[in-house]
């Protein structure tokens, strides 16, 4: 399946549910999210930061979007760590 507004967008399937992954949804335009739509999503994971968050909102207005932001600076944090 090819969304244009989402890259690396493909299935991942288990014995209970089919999951979807891709690039962040801020590109689709109207064609793309009927698409998006029309596979049943209800829920997106979002792990983007905060800033890449907001340059690209999620632009799929009814589905309950979920922030887990795993922030850039992590590798730099963790880095400190050790």
């Amino acid at each position: 399946m090819r969304i244009p507004g989402a890259a690396n967008f493909r299935p991942i399937t288990s014995l209970r549910s089919i999951l979807f992954r891709s690039d962040h949804l801020g590109a689709l335009d109207a064609n793309d999210a009927a698409q998006v739509r029309a596979l049943g999503i209800r829920r997106v994971l979002d792990f983007r930061g905060v800033d890449e968050r907001a340059s690209a909102m999620c632009a799929l207005p009814d589905v309950a979007v979920h922030s887990l932001a795993i922030e850039p600076t992590i590798v730099q944090t963790l880095q400190g760590l050790i």
